[in-house]
């Protein structure tokens, strides 16, 4: 008897322990992503807009995105349960109420949900990058149409944060932000995924000059000629901070690595430095 209770007890110890590593496996990956998201948020805290709450380059809702597209639908909720709490977080650290913070996060969980969405369906769920008709998929529907929906649930709450004058500019200001963002964040992410998963050691070089070039390319995107025409002259100082891959415009000159679209109409009102 004592034998078979030693036995007894011993499976029963190993059954605990093969069900706590379970689940910290299950516990791991959204885990993960959430600290992602967290970091995207603080990221896009200090890319705001002059003067507003709205961030000019958005990545949380793209790293969600590519999330999503890289696990299975029944992974879906525990990485959106994940990113919620870092939402939570990060936005209740920066003084916004639970009411507000909870919209927004509906927007992002349902932009990300339904960019996905539209990729696997159009795109299909590997390779969604693999050919021409797949890219302009993922540009339509995952970087245009999936913001611009998304975006009417959250532009009452930019207005009544007086993040924005009306519902139009808030609606338009988060689209084109996400836009942005999910553009260049969620190919990235995904193309990079296979090198890392399978620890690709040869291309760890590439992807670390990938991290090092896309600071300095993202804030070339805001067009600062239409911001020199509506704000102040210490608006215009901060789209010149902004745009400073576009520094050497006047030269004909640009920075390596800054897209085509930095030169030079999108920064040729910038007041001289």
């Amino acid at each position: 008897m004592s034998n078979e209770a030693v036995r007894v007890g011993s499976l029963r110890e190993l059954a605990g322990q093969d069900t706590l590593r379970t689940l910290l496996r299950v516990l791991a990956s959204p885990a993960l992503v959430g600290i992602a998201y967290y970091l995207g948020c603080l990221i896009g805290f200090g890319l705001r807009f002059p003067a507003s709450g709205i961030s000019f380059f958005w990545p949380p809702t793209a790293i969600l995105t590519a999330t999503l597209l890289l696990a299975s639908p029944r992974q879906w909720p525990g990485f959106l349960a994940g990113s919620l709490i870092a939402h939570g977080i990060a936005h209740s650290g920066d003084g916004i109420r639970t009411t507000a913070w909870l919209v927004q996060f509906l927007s992002n969980g349902l932009q990300a949900a339904l960019a996905a969405s539209i990729v696997r369906r159009y795109a299909g769920a590997t390779e969604p990058f693999a050919d021409a008709r797949r890219i302009l998929t993922f540009i339509i529907g995952g970087c245009w149409i999936a913001p611009a929906i998304a975006s009417l649930v959250s532009a009452f709450v930019y207005v009544s944060l007086g993040w924005a004058e009306d519902f139009q500019h808030a609606w338009g200001a988060r689209t084109i932000s996400n836009a942005i963002a999910m553009l260049t964040i969620v190919p990235s992410l995904v193309l990079m995924w296979p090198y890392v998963r399978e620890r690709r050691k040869a291309a760890l070089p590439r992807i670390g000059e990938f991290v090092l070039l896309l600071p300095a390319c993202s804030p070339c995107t805001p067009p600062c000629s239409d911001w020199d025409a509506r704000m102040d002259s210490a608006s215009s100082s901060a789209c010149s901070r902004r745009c400073r891959c576009c520094s050497g415009l006047r030269s004909g000159s640009g920075l390596p690595g800054c897209p085509s679209r930095c030169y030079p109409r999108r920064c040729s009102r910038l007041p001289a430095r």
